[in-house]
């Protein structure tokens, strides 16, 4: 477990009283919007409107009278036009959206969706030069084509046009197309920017059908549209806000034969369908078709009329997401050794990890996972002989697309956001790629140094997390990006009956604060490296939901961070800011000098874990696991241990990562960190 740093809310309780009173809400909701900074009544009556009028008119975005003028005509010639879509859920929601909408207005339609593996992402002259021969008059790109300069050319040469309908981010010149359809072209007149792949497609089929029918596309595609906001982590705010909300109760009762296959597949079928219903059941398994095979079947299961078609496609994409599961441990494993020899925390803040054969499929899945440990930008790069591919995600407060922006002239090709990108470059610039985009880096932050955090709405007293309170919460929903579920502090309280569950993957356990006794769960937290015991004094930071069990419901609170009281923060700061000092050449004190004892016990709780593979330590959390299991030890003695044996190569470290190096006898005496701390002479 390692130590956050806590972005804590204030908020005026008088002013949240009143907000609850004045619009009927619960205390709690009044509480997070004031938090948020939505303490007037009007305001926070406009953010909790979610109804279908605060849709806006799609004519708004540029081109979009070209497209529909376009299209018209090629429906109006029996011209043979392709959907050119994306294999992620955005893309594969905005294609399914489009094809069907064109099949009902009597358009000679069809699609294609590029194979990741051997194509990559948006179009390409290969792809582009097949749809020619086989007859494509019109292409319209979703989900991509926005930086496809060349490629449009290449179309419009081989007698394509073109029609960009996007959401990505625009890199100066556009595609030289009959219509760029993008909230982000500059000057934009649309009122918000954040539209999904999909809510751009959804605005063009409400164009080309007309307000008069305005009422039909809302029932047909707006559960789609939800679909491939939720899965592509799109600003839950504004107009996003609207699609998904009324989205998800479409999607509760749609009839999509796909659709209910593949619930049942995943064993929802019968449960409330929720965005994270989305997030975690639907979108990974047509994620994994997209990254391990071709996202056409993914399309085809949407469109499909046929049970039988729709239970054999959903059959497929719950085995492809069974293999994609192995294939990122696999690529995980081989990413965190690469650690060793391509990143170091104490000059990077970027990893960047190249190997030769990694599945282009899942590098994205396995840079989050790694960026979310490191808390370090992490771009994986595929090495194939000439050229490389690379997949990358990013923290908040560093702007991945920027950055690459200033290495273009390193790189083939690349797009993409502020928090994940796709990139192609020579394999033999790949050490100056690291380079350069760690430059790019370290200027953006100007000294900032790149820590872990939580953002805290307010500390709550723990009297508030009634069932009434907690129920009102619902309110503030759909939750995403740019509108989180709330999270609540309740400070000084006990832990007690701590518990194991579900094979050790997460624990659960009571908060006595109060006089109240409250029921937590933590998950993905084992309770081995969980370093608190029972009785421990601390502050939780959680989301609270309502449980069911043997038809009673309770309130539940689920955990995101524990961290320890602040009488004892406040002496664990002292103690790892007087280790801070002595690094830089101040004088050690007593609180930070370990024993024969103190070191003893490091090496043992170390040894016993990180053997293998790297373990993550935090001095500032990990001390209270050690003492608590065999003696006492503090914050900055822990620290210094670490130090002694990473220096006298005992362990290896990548950060907060840690891994035992050798088992060999070594003379403590020969640290010059042992002797500087214990006043030895050279």
């Amino acid at each position: 477990m390692i130590f956050k740093q806590w972005n804590v809310g204030t908020y005026d309780e008088v002013a949240a009283k009143s907000l609850a009173e004045k619009l009927k809400i619960s205390e709690l909701s009044a509480i997070a919007l004031c938090a948020r900074g939505i303490g007037n009544a009007e305001k926070a009556k406009e953010f909790l409107r979610c109804e279908l009028d605060g849709l806006y008119d799609p004519l708004l975005l540029d081109d979009m009278d070209k497209a529909i003028e376009r299209i018209r005509l090629a429906i109006k010639n029996n011209e043979k036009i392709t959907i050119f879509g994306d294999y992620d859920v955005d893309g594969v929601t905005s294609t399914v959206v489009l094809v069907d909408f064109l099949q009902n207005e009597g358009a000679n339609v069809g699609y294609y969706i590029p194979d990741r593996l051997n194509e990559g992402y948006g179009l390409n002259t290969a792809a582009l030069t097949m749809l020619a021969e086989n007859g494509t008059k019109l292409i319209i790109t979703v989900d991509c084509g926005i930086t496809a300069v060349d490629e449009t050319e290449f179309a419009r040469s081989c007698g394509m046009e073109v029609i960009v309908c996007d959401h990505h981010m625009c890199r100066g010149e556009l595609p030289n197309a009959v219509a760029v359809i993008d909230a982000h072209r500059e000057g934009s007149k649309y009122p918000f920017a954040e539209l999904a792949g999909v809510g751009a497609v959804f605005k063009l089929v409400c164009a080309l059908a007309g307000p008069a029918r305005r009422a039909e596309m809302i029932e047909k595609y707006l559960y789609l549209a939800a679909m491939g906001t939720i899965a592509d982590v799109m600003q839950m705010t504004d107009e996003n806000r609207v699609i998904v909300f009324h989205g998800l109760r479409r999607l509760a009762v749609s009839k999509n034969p796909g659709l209910r296959a593949l619930l049942r597949s995943a064993g929802a079928d019968n449960k409330p369908v929720t965005a994270q219903t989305v997030g975690f059941v639907i979108a990974p398994r047509i994620n994994a078709l997209g990254r391990l095979g071709n996202a056409m079947g993914a399309v085809e299961l949407f469109l499909t009329e046929s049970n039988a078609v729709a239970e054999r496609r959903a059959a497929e994409l719950y085995e492809h997401n069974r293999e994609r599961q192995a294939t990122d441990g696999v690529v995980y494993s081989e990413a965190m050794t690469e650690m060793e020899t391509q990143y170091n925390p104490d000059k990077q803040n970027v990893a960047v990890l190249a190997h030769e054969g990694w599945h282009h499929g899942v590098m994205g899945i396995v840079a989050s996972r790694i960026c979310e440990r490191l808390y370090r930008p992490t771009i994986l790069v595929s090495v194939d002989g000439e050229y490389a591919k690379g997949s990358g995600r990013s923290v908040p407060g560093v702007n991945l697309f920027d950055a690459l922006e200033s290495c273009t002239d390193v790189l083939e090709r690349f797009g993409g956001h502020e928090l994940a990108a796709g990139l192609t470059l020579r394999t033999d610039r790949i050490d100056e790629f690291r380079d350069r985009l760690n430059a790019a880096v370290e200027k953006q932050l100007c000294g900032r140094d790149l820590s872990p955090s939580i953002d805290v709405d307010a500390v709550i007293d723990a009297k508030l997390a009634t069932y009434e309170n907690v129920y009102g919460l619902y309110v503030l929903e759909p939750h995403g990006t740019g509108n989180t579920k709330p999270i609540f502090a309740i400070e000084n309280a006990t832990i007690i009956n701590i518990q194991s569950i579900s094979d050790g993957h997460h624990i659960k356990f009571t908060l006595r604060c109060g006089g109240r006794d409250l029921g937590c769960v933590m998950f993905g937290q084992p309770i081995t490296e969980f370093p608190f015991a029972n009785g421990a004094g601390v502050d939780v930071a959680a989301t609270l939901d309502l449980n069911t069990f043997r038809d009673e419901t309770s309130v539940q609170l689920l955990v995101k961070d524990v961290r320890p009281c602040r009488a004892e923060r406040e002496k664990t700061g002292h103690e790892i800011d007087a280790w801070k000092k002595f690094q830089n050449g101040g004088e050690p004190i007593g609180a930070i000098i370990p024993g024969r004892e103190q070191l003893a016990l490091v090496w043992n709780w170390v040894k016993s874990r990180a053997t293998d593979d790297y373990v993550e330590i935090d001095p500032r959390l990990t001390y209270l696991q050690i003492s608590d299991q065999q003696g006492r030890l503090n914050a900055g003695q822990t620290a210094a241990s670490l130090a002694i044996f990473t220096e006298l190569a005992l362990l290896t470290r990548r950060g907060n990562f840690y891994r035992v190096a050798g088992n060999h006898r070594v003379e403590l005496n020969h640290s010059a960190v042992y002797r500087r701390l214990n006043g030895i002479a050279q």
